[in-house]
């Protein structure tokens, strides 16, 4: 009896032991390398003594007033913006943007190693409304760079060091559909943890009687808290789901939903909400946990697949204890 009651006990263990393994392998795929950062962190960006704003880590300055400029703008079809900055190196980050988020913009200039990209929103549908343009070679590391973006009725033209270097025609009203309640804002948004650093001496945005330079305390302000890196959750269960995506997900839960209900020990239709509840639970806890991860974001699709694969694993050992189980009732005896 002892020795049975041993076995059993010794049975038991290496099931919990394999269940432990087996869910074990979920957060390791979902979280390598582990990179976990908090969303919010310390504004790097600060007011210089000598005019200008720097920003030795990551930061961002967000202007304070309202934009009366763009009323002026859209009435006479002109505006120009003026930006004199020094990269700390040749990386990415956005040096000036007009804009919501890193979809919806009426303007943005960044920087793209040594490549200067403008992107603009026109009344252009063949350009989906977003025109976008790249200027190479444009930035040398701890080298100022003078940018002038000039914006005409019949389209803007961009200068660099007082050279132009290109010109692009835009549809009529363009600026008309530029939307006053966007933000402005000077360095990087901080999305998948880039940040722009270097130091914006002017940022300077011309009417035909408006001027007003933003890197000053007057105009902008520090935030003493930044977004390191975008969050958000993809709430729509198609919303940015690939079928690799969708294969991985699913397939990729059935094993922990058919070694958990092995590990039951009951496999019952009756029980089949265990490992259901299961599979969602531990999805649940992966997806909230990609709060932390750049680049990384919760997702309705992949709660739903991981569920729905965990009790088709479950299923599966279920269909397959039944069919052994028939055939032991129907085998000769």
């Amino acid at each position: 009896m002892k020795s049975g009651s041993s076995r059993g006990a010794l049975s038991r263990f290496a099931s919990l032991l394999l269940l432990l393994l087996v869910t074990a392998v979920y957060p390791y795929v979902a979280f390598e390398p582990f990179n976990f950062q908090s969303p919010v962190g310390t504004n790097g960006a600060e007011f210089r003594a000598a005019g200008g704003v720097g920003f030795a880590r990551a930061g961002v300055l967000v202007a304070q007033s309202p934009n009366e400029w763009l009323s002026k703008a859209q009435a006479t079809g002109r505006v120009s913006l003026e930006l004199k900055v020094v990269p700390a190196a040749l990386e990415s980050g956005t040096l000036f943007a007009f804009a919501d988020d890193a979809q919806s913009h009426n303007l943005r200039l960044s920087q793209q190693g040594a490549n200067l990209v403008v992107q603009l929103f026109t009344t252009d549908p063949g350009r989906n409304e977003h025109s976008e343009y790249w200027l190479h070679d444009a930035f040398v590391a701890n080298r100022a760079a003078t940018i002038l973006l000039s914006i005409q009725p019949e389209g803007y033209e961009l200068s660099l060091d007082g050279a132009v270097r290109f010109g692009v025609a835009m549809p009529p009203g363009s600026l008309s559909a530029w939307q006053a309640r966007k933000a402005i804002t000077l360095g990087n948004e901080l999305e998948g943890g880039q940040a722009w650093l270097g130091t914006i001496e002017g940022a300077w945005l011309r009417t035909a009687d408006f001027t007003v330079d933003y890197t000053t305390p007057r105009e902008s302000q520090l935030p003493p808290e930044v977004q390191r890196f975008r969050r958000a959750v993809r709430v729509h269960p198609t919303h940015g789901l690939t079928p690799s995506d969708a294969v991985t997900n699913f397939f990729g839960f059935m094993p922990f939903g058919l070694v958990l209900f092995w590990v039951i020990g009951t496999i019952r239709v009756s029980r089949l909400w265990l490992p259901t509840i299961a599979s969602a639970l531990l999805s649940l806890g992966l997806e909230v946990t990609q709060w932390w991860l750049p680049g990384r974001f919760p997702s309705s699709s992949d709660l739903i697949l991981n569920t729905a694969g965990g009790a088709a694993g479950a299923i599966l050992l279920l269909v397959a204890a039944s069919a052994v189980s028939n055939a032991r009732d129907t085998a000769p005896h």
